[in-house]
């Protein structure tokens, strides 16, 4: 099974790997065994809002199924 840090898996991770060791080895635990991490307090209210409709309405468009 891949990992979330196989080179060219997932060019992203990069990204979510700030200067803190600490961090790096804790999402890097988290993404391999969970397959997430949760970064709190990214988003204010409504940009979570807006990206939770985006994330819905893209959904809507590519499943079959009527919401």
């Amino acid at each position: 099974m891949a990992t979330a840090f196989e080179p060219g898996l997932d060019v992203l991770v990069p990204y979510i790997q700030p200067g803190s060791e600490y961090f790096a080895r804790v999402s890097d635990q988290l993404l391999n065994g969970d397959g997430f991490v949760v970064l709190k307090a990214v988003l204010t209210e409504d940009e979570c809002q807006m990206e939770v409709d985006r994330m819905w309405s893209f959904v809507t468009k590519v499943t079959p199924l009527s919401y």
